[in-house]
């Protein structure tokens, strides 16, 4: 089997953009990728607008994920991803199940059209990616089983949530139907659903669960935890301020964003969360935060 990575950030859309994922991989982990870039907007844009969804120039250990409903946009979409030589791997995105994306017939959405998601992976075996497919768990472990059979020749990787899209992300993430995959199938396994900690993924790891583990929700609250270690949501904030700086991106939402997540685990959490809900720009976010201690 090739090698590959084994501790990954979850690609989550609008939040785990360039900034975020260079902290992560400050942090630990190993690889990541630019979450659900819509085949028909690479497409049309034209070449100087294509940056606002792609921007990897000289990022490194990165891939990109993609989401449509139409097999012969993904060339078509590919050959512009070309032209971004830092980009090692392409994952095609059928376990999404946020209603946005499903409406379109894209995300999970392909888990009951298994047709089309195989004409999509069809479409890309021409190009020298990684490729993987990410998915969800169907209604019980033998149809399940019967899809990734179907998937498994034409990806190199397969990454699997452990909830069906009816589920989104309530319950809990089924690692017993992961681990049951993992023992039947050669491809590369990557299992993602209710990880917290490093030793927990490593720990499905060992004992033959997956061969990799993703790392979305608990990720987005304390990016230190590839690190194996919790910080003060003050040095959390601050540690990806920098990179926020750095990658120009001048969204106060999304600090607003960020800054809700980190701050989550101390006493009056909860009434500064919602005073920096109430903020709208970037000086009184930094600001209110810089002259607060939080324990």
């Amino acid at each position: 089997m090739k090698k590959f990575p084994t501790c990954y950030l979850a690609p989550i859309s609008e939040y785990t953009h360039r900034a975020y994922r260079e902290l992560c991989k400050k942090r630990g982990a190993e690889f990541t990728f630019a979450p659900l870039i819509n085949t028909t907007q690479i497409i049309h844009q034209k070449d100087k607008n294509i940056h606002r969804f792609i921007d990897f120039e000289k990022e490194k250990k990165v891939g990109i994920q993609l989401f449509g409903s139409r097999p012969e946009e993904y060339p078509r979409a590919i050959e512009r991803i070309n032209t971004f030589e830092k980009i090692k791997w392409l994952d095609v995105n059928a376990g999404c199940p946020m209603p946005k994306i499903t409406k379109i017939g894209a995300g999970s959405r392909l888990l009951t059209n298994q047709d089309t998601l195989i004409e999509i992976l069809k479409s890309i075996q021409g190009f020298d990616f990684t490729k993987s497919v990410k998915i969800r768990l169907l209604k019980n472990s033998e149809s399940t089983k019967k899809l990734v059979e179907k998937l498994s020749p034409l990806v190199d990787v397969i990454i699997i949530h452990g909830r069906t899209p009816e589920q989104r992300y309530s319950g809990t993430a089924n690692w017993d139907i992961i681990k049951e995959i993992n023992e039947t199938t050669d491809n590369f396994i990557i299992g993602n659903g209710d990880i917290q900690t490093i030793a927990q993924g490593k720990k499905y790891i060992k004992e033959k669960y997956c061969d990799g583990f993703m790392i979305g929700r608990e990720a987005m609250k304390n990016p230190w935890l590839f690190s194996k270690k919790d910080a003060n949501p003050k040095k959390i904030f601050f540690e990806y301020y920098k990179f926020y700086k750095k990658y120009k991106i001048s969204n106060p939402n999304d600090l607003k964003q960020k800054a809700i997540q980190f701050f989550h685990s101390f006493r009056g959490a909860k009434e500064l969360r919602s005073t920096i809900g109430n903020m709208f720009s970037e000086e009184e976010i930094v600001g209110y935060i810089k002259d607060h201690d939080f324990k």
